[in-house]
């Protein structure tokens, strides 16, 4: 079925997977990458990904709050010749509490991004809502991404409006896939955030706190597609990376593609 055998095996550490690929170490990783000052809070497992997963951020230059005790959740990606790619995933057994936490872990932060993966698993929620509250009682502004189109299904339209609500996020990251699921109207309605729109190889639509398309970004041609795992939190990292580095909103979305196109022409969601 596959014309290329398992490519890779990684440990993602801060969430749980019910489908798809949970995204924010690949956030982190991009933001660094770029020079970003990046901290990331989670758990990883007591086993040799737990530790890989620890020298390789730390190698990266990201500063790490984790804690490590359990079995590590591992995703092996499948590859096809078009660079597409589908995931097995073993769950692992870790998860990780508000106790887990200290408040000094958000201290000086200028955004927490977080993905409704941590939002809603039984073994981070707790503790991703915890950090939520930590940020608005420091008036740190958050960012989502919405992860999974069948995360959003089962949370319904209701539900993800009363999750963004509670969020209060200043910006709502989405794929195609995604938002049609959030969104089936055609725009965003349920509060005020701006909305990122990533739509592959189409060009990214912006949407402004009234649900209204505020602008649009032309994603430039790729000639070699290898890879696509990651492509669209490189693009989530790069923005943001942008976004905190006060560019303009259009220079911003360039470097988001640039640095999304890196990834897809490689193995691995790595730049």
């Amino acid at each position: 079925m596959w014309p290329r055998s398992t490519l890779f095996v990684r440990a993602w550490l801060t969430q749980r997977i019910s489908s798809g690929v949970p995204g924010a170490p690949n956030v982190a990783w991009a933001s660094a990458r770029l020079g970003g000052h990046v901290r990331f809070i989670g758990i990883v497992g007591s086993d040799h990904y737990g530790s890989a997963f620890q020298r390789e951020f730390t190698d990266a230059g990201i500063e790490l709050h984790l804690v490590q005790r359990g079995k590590s959740a591992v995703v092996v990606a499948f590859v096809d010749q078009a660079g597409e790619r589908t995931f097995a995933a073993d769950m692992g057994d870790a998860s990780i509490y508000p106790a887990d936490i200290p408040e000094s872990a958000v201290d000086g932060i200028g955004i927490l991004h977080l993905t409704v993966y941590e939002l809603t698993s039984s073994h981070t929620a707790e503790a991703a809502l915890h950090l939520v509250g930590l940020a608005h009682a420091r008036q740190t502004p958050l960012t989502v991404d919405l992860g999974s189109a069948n995360l959003v299904e089962e949370l319904g339209p209701s539900g993800l409006s009363d999750l963004l609500k509670r969020i209060r996020p200043l910006l709502v990251f989405a794929n195609d896939d995604e938002f049609r699921v959030a969104w089936p109207g055609g725009r965003p309605s349920h509060g005020e955030y701006l909305v990122v729109r990533k739509r592959g190889s189409s060009s990214t639509r912006l949407y402004s706190s009234n649900g209204r398309l505020c602008g649009t970004s032309t994603v430039p041609h790729v000639t070699e597609v290898v890879d696509t795992t990651g492509a669209g939190d490189a693009f989530a990292g790069a923005f943001l990376f942008g976004w905190m580095a006060g560019m303009p909103v259009a220079d911003v979305c360039r470097l988001a593609h640039h640095t999304a196109q890196s990834v897809i022409r490689r193995l691995g969601a790595r730049l």
